[in-house]
């Protein structure tokens, strides 16, 4: 399990949310607070980060062992076959063994929706939501459809990213959780190939603020 407990972590979740070609994949990509970790470990169904791919339990699971043990810094994802909630307890179970407070671990989760419903989180992944700020852990969960996904996150989450949703319930959904006006997310421009928009909601009181992005080239800071 989790080792080395260092509660003087601040709380650092991101959730991420929009429709598909919104740009949620490519401002993580982008973004330069990932280049902090020398740990990362990503849910990636469907192949969308660079990293050390693992198709099976048993190779996923000693990747990571080998990786740590290495001491070196790392990139391991979970291609699974079928991506299903068993499996996705699978990684939730791994990544909360490999957390330690003192290597801070990136956690990327695609597709949340995917492999959690809306109820309460469970098992690993609600020990992740809740617990891992305290052992280095910060997740980067990301999710085409936020009403479909269990609210662990969406009240952990420090940072919260919006980009175009298309139905007025995700709009409705989306502008209580950003403090902005559900027109507001509807007026949002079009994305192209090199320009993205977005709204993000930093800590504190203070609602979302509107921004954009090139997809293809340059570093993003919170």
């Amino acid at each position: 399990m989790a080792i080395n407990q260092n509660p003087a972590y601040q709380a650092r979740h991101m959730f991420l949310c929009g429709t598909t070609g919104s740009g949620k994949s490519s401002f993580l990509r982008r973004l330069d607070l990932l280049e902090q970790f020398k740990r990362v470990l990503i849910w990636d169904p469907d192949r969308d980060h660079q990293a050390v791919h693992c198709t099976s339990q048993a190779q996923f699971k000693s990747t990571v062992m080998r990786s740590i043990a290495s001491g070196k810094p790392f990139r391991v994802a979970y291609e699974a076959t079928n991506a299903t909630p068993e499996e996705f307890e699978f990684f939730c179970g791994i990544v909360w063994a490999a957390l330690d407070g003192k290597e801070p671990t990136a956690i990327i989760i695609e597709e949340l929706a995917d492999v959690t419903d809306s109820g309460k989180g469970r098992g690993y992944w609600g020990q992740l939501t809740r617990k891992s700020r305290k052992y280095g852990g910060v997740i980067f969960a990301i999710s085409q459809r936020p009403q479909e996904i269990d609210k662990s996150i969406l009240n952990m989450a420090a940072y919260r990213w919006c980009g175009v949703v298309e139905t007025e319930a995700d709009r409705k959904y989306m502008s209580g959780v950003l403090s902005v006006k559900p027109e507001d997310l509807a007026a949002m421009p079009a994305n192209s190939s090199t320009l993205c928009h977005y709204y993000l909601k930093k800590p504190g009181p203070m609602a979302a603020q509107f921004g954009k992005f090139n997809p293809q080239r340059g570093r993003i800071s919170l």
